[in-house]
């Protein structure tokens, strides 16, 4: 189990502000569900909703059933890795736009460069701080704004 915390003090938000008005929609795909319900506590104080995902083939599946605006993957995964998840969704035409955010214990270099060159949006190391995965949704959906 990955050791993350993402809470704030009662009160406090990380720095995220609003881009528009549009509720965005993030799923988070990781074995680990305490990084989902983590994940969930924050970004709910911006009324991002976020969904989960268990494996790599169940993110697939809801990627191209709801058609999240984010995925925030980790890569090690049972039963359909990340790695594998990213590869499927940059083969397909209808969900290769959707922005993916890694936030994953893996450090090989060789992995990071091999999902980088899918065009990954950013990609996180844990453990990660509410204010770094903030800022990299409010980068990401700043740019979904602008697209």
């Amino acid at each position: 189990m990955a050791c993350i915390s993402i809470e704030t003090a009662p009160g406090l938000r990380p720095d995220l502000q609003h881009v528009d008005e549009t509720p965005r929609h993030v799923l988070c795909v990781d074995d680990d569900p305490h990084v989902g319900a983590a994940l969930n506590r924050t970004l709910r104080l911006y009324d991002i909703e976020v969904a989960t995902a268990y494996s790599g083939i169940q993110g697939y599946w809801s990627i191209v059933t709801r058609r999240p605006d984010v995925v925030v993957a980790d890569l090690g995964m049972p039963n359909g890795g990340g790695v594998e998840m990213i590869e499927w969704m940059m083969n397909n035409r209808q969900t290769r736009d959707i922005p993916v955010l890694v936030l994953t214990g893996c450090r090989s270099k060789r992995i990071r460069h091999h999902v980088e060159s899918f065009g990954i949006a950013a990609y996180l190391t844990k453990p990660f701080s509410a204010q770094q995965i903030a800022a990299e949704i409010n980068r990401i959906c700043e740019n979904l704004s602008h697209a």
